[in-house]
């Protein structure tokens, strides 16, 4: 038997993965893999079979219940080992060797004498070729459309690839349920139910993605997302298996329950008592302002008390109450091709919503009407103090955001309240970008709050938050991003959570947080004389630093679809909110002009409402501030602020 190296193969599949156009290949280079059997022989192939057995087997067991028999040491690094005794072995090996016997026969019967070949995997394109040829030119980029003709209370936006050339698309459908919209159990059920059918659908996973293609199923407050990915010769076959399993909607095993439950309940148990201090504290923020918003020791409780029962026939009712669908159909794939995508999913589910009812509740809270908190300095504050949940973690966080102001409404605008929204946007932008150099500098550099010598150069402050973004977890509540490096953090960014603009302030060290807090208000106050202090030629140089970030093009076929996406989530569908952005950020005196966000610093600075988050290392202990009954109790009395919460 001969095997010859297909690495150049398998390197195209990376170069194509990754949106290069001229990593184009035929489908042999393509999809041959690493490598290719060029001469089969039985004979040889029988030889090393019959190799593995248990009389060739090295066979290593690890375990603390096993220290008693370790009576030897490693020589490079001391790990402790022993070697079992005559007795061990024969029992291990004897049980083995019976194992050997009955799977040899039923390997022999299931082959009868042969070796099997491994199925035909139906997910691998046949067909590479790019539907639309003609570049784009350089500096068009053209936004989606909604996709026409597929019927009522059905909003997919579509656009097909002009500029990167692989034989790719990019498919993501949101089916909007009422069912889900009703409780926080019915989220979990929803979710729960979305993991069962993911784990079943696992060996279907692993040829699709073999086959280059991608799928994620993912139930949320607000229903069900469906998201397809790869070569879009075989993608509307996987996504109609997809489809397919979630219509059907059979009766979960057992087994398959058990295993997503005890993920998913160690999960919740992970985040609750192993998450960092900063991660807290944002959690903390977002019960007080944030709807939805489900308290993740409440979702334990629910979770845990979950049957087979509670997720049997959850997608087939959520389905059949009508629902919803939006969504977004990107790459290499004609108008007609996406119709009929989106058709595969139509004919499946009930389709039926009434287009009068909600179908999210997004809001944030309008802290600034509340009748709680303490007025400081002509603005109104909210401080949640609680102790950190893991006993280990001697760092505590403070997070405080500072509110801007709101987005424009959903729906239609006048041109002045477009223009006061992305002037408010603009203004978010350049602050962000002066403000977390100088707060890193200051709080960090100087202060040394949450100093460490071994810092690596990949440190939590180099990610900052994405200013267009909104992002949400599982169960519909904003992520935190995640900050890599190690345990300090000093950081300042925007921040924006559906129409909310605010300013966001974390510290994470082992100084006390009473003392955070305070360094983090003396800096803020300072907020518009250290914009003062810049230069002009300084001051041009951060603005155009926000210009040339905007100004960056994707450059994969991803990046532009992730693109596109991040206004479909938030529900605000303005593809054309960039360019718009840009042309204010280089014309609009308001933003060019130094003195005037000077201006502008020093009455929204001032004035706007803040929370702060305090979580306390375990050498602090202070009493808990705003326990989450009156956190509760404040969210009901709250005006909330909705996002586009209509079809």
């Amino acid at each position: 038997m001969s095997v010859a190296s297909r690495n150049r193969g398998a390197g195209r599949v990376s170069t194509i993965m990754e949106g290069d156009e001229d990593g184009r290949g035929d489908a042999v280079q393509v999809f041959s893999g690493g490598l290719l059997d060029e001469h089969w022989d039985k004979k040889e192939v029988q030889k090393h079979l019959d190799m593995m057995n248990s009389n060739n087997m090295f066979l290593r067991i690890v375990g603390r219940e096993f220290e008693g028999y370790c009576d030897q040491q490693e020589k490079w690094y001391g790990t402790s080992y022993g070697v079992a005794s005559e007795e061990v072995k024969k029992e291990i090996f004897d049980s083995w060797r019976t194992m050997e016997k009955d799977l040899s026969a039923a390997v022999e019967d299931a082959t009868k004498g042969g070796m099997a070949l491994p199925r035909r995997n139906p997910f691998i394109a046949e067909r590479l070729d790019v539907k639309l040829e003609e570049e784009y030119p350089k500096d068009f980029w053209p936004a989606p459309e909604v996709l026409s003709d597929c019927g009522s209370n059905v909003r997919v936006f579509f656009k097909q690839d002009g500029r990167f050339h692989i034989p790719k698309t990019n498919v993501s459908l949101t089916l909007f349920a009422p069912y889900a919209l009703e409780s926080q159990r019915r989220a979990l059920q929803v979710a729960a139910a979305g993991l069962c059918r993911t784990e079943e659908l696992n060996e279907m996973s692993y040829d699709a993605e073999c086959a280059g293609l991608v799928y994620r199923l993912a139930g949320n407050t607000e229903g069900l997302r469906i998201s397809v990915s790869g070569y879009d010769d075989k993608l509307e076959l996987l996504l109609n298996r997809v489809c397919q399993r979630l219509r059907d909607d059979k009766p979960i095993d057992e087994a398959v329950f058990e295993r997503v439950k005890d993920r998913l309940l160690q999960g919740f148990r992970n985040t609750i008592n192993q998450r960092p201090p900063y991660q807290h504290a944002m959690e903390l923020i977002r019960s007080l302002t944030t709807r939805p918003y489900h308290r993740l020791t409440t979702s334990l409780d629910i979770a845990s008390e979950f049957t087979t029962a509670d997720v049997n026939g959850v997608i087939k009712q959520l389905l059949s109450e009508g629902i919803v669908i939006e969504g977004l159909i990107e790459g290499n794939t004609r108008a007609d091709e996406a119709r009929a995508i989106v058709k595969e999913a139509t004919d499946m589910f009930s389709v039926a919503g009434n287009g009068k009812q909600p179908i999210t509740r997004r809001a944030m809270a309008d802290l600034s009407q509340a009748q709680e908190g303490v007025v400081v300095d002509g603005h109104k504050e909210f401080v949640i103090t609680r102790p950190g949940a893991n006993k280990d973690e001697k760092n505590g966080a403070v997070v405080m955001t500072l509110h801007l102001g709101w987005q424009k409404s959903p729906g239609d605008t006048s041109p002045q309240e477009d223009a006061d929204d992305i002037l408010l946007s603009c203004r978010g932008n350049v602050l962000s970008q002066i403000l977390s150099q100088m707060f890193f500098d200051s709080l960090r550099t100087k202060q040394q709050l949450g100093w460490a010598g071994e810092k690596s150069p990949s440190d939590s402050i180099s990610c900052r938050l994405n200013p267009l973004l909104s992002s949400s977890n599982l169960l519909g509540q904003p992520n935190p991003q995640p900050l890599t490096g190690s345990h300090y953090i000093v950081q300042s960014s925007l921040q924006i959570v559906e129409r909310a603009v605010s300013m966001l302030f974390l510290v994470q060290s082992e100084v006390s947080v009473v003392e955070v807090q305070k360094r983090i208000e003396e800096f803020v106050a300072d907020i518009p004389e250290k914009i003062s202090s810049l230069t002009n030629d300084e001051y041009r140089d951060y603005v155009q630093a926000v210009v040339d970030n905007l100004k960056e093009t994707p450059k994969k076929q991803a990046d532009e679809f992730n693109r596109h996406m991040v206004e479909i989530s938030a529900r605000r569908f303005d593809f054309e909110r960039r360019p718009r952005l840009i042309k204010a950020i280089e014309t609009d005196p308001e933003i060019r002009d130094k003195q005037k966000m000077v201006d502008y610093a020093r009455t929204a600075f001032s004035t706007g409402p803040r929370v702060w988050a305090r979580v306390t290392g375990s050498a602090e202990s202070l009493p808990d501030e705003l326990s989450d009954a009156e956190v509760d109790s404040i969210r009901d009395k709250h005006t909330w602020v909705e996002s586009n919460s209509y079809f």
